[in-house]
């Protein structure tokens, strides 16, 4: 970072330009309420005994869910694409370990030949 903060001014081109940082304001304080909410859920639950923090991960996912349908957010199209993406990405990480279980087994059965 002090590299390139010393690279742009001494070559003022290299840069863009940046925007004085806007208000703050009711509305934009308005607009994060839902994601501090979850946040306090989450956390307070979590330092607050009620749940684990596996809990409060499937707490926070729930809570996530309620606040897109109460902003109107969400539609049948874009849950189903977000189920699929989620289903994907955890199907990758189970061949992740499904490799990982196999190679364990590999290198077991290998080295028990060498003793």
């Amino acid at each position: 970072m002090i590299a390139i903060a010393i690279y742009v001014r001494l070559v003022p081109g290299q840069a863009p330009e940046h925007d004085e940082a806007p208000a703050v304001n009711l509305k934009s304080l308005l607009g994060i309420a839902p994601i501090a909410i979850v946040f306090l859920i989450v956390f307070g639950g979590i330092y607050g005994g009620l749940f684990t923090p596996t809990e409060g991960a499937a707490v926070g996912s729930a809570a996530t869910f309620i606040a897109a349908i109460a902003k109107r957010e969400i539609n049948w199209e874009k849950f189903k694409f977000c189920f699929y993406a989620t289903a994907e990405s955890s199907a990758m990480i189970f061949m992740i370990f499904l490799g990982a279980d196999l190679m364990n087994s590999a290198l077991a059965l290998g080295s028990a030949s060498w003793c």
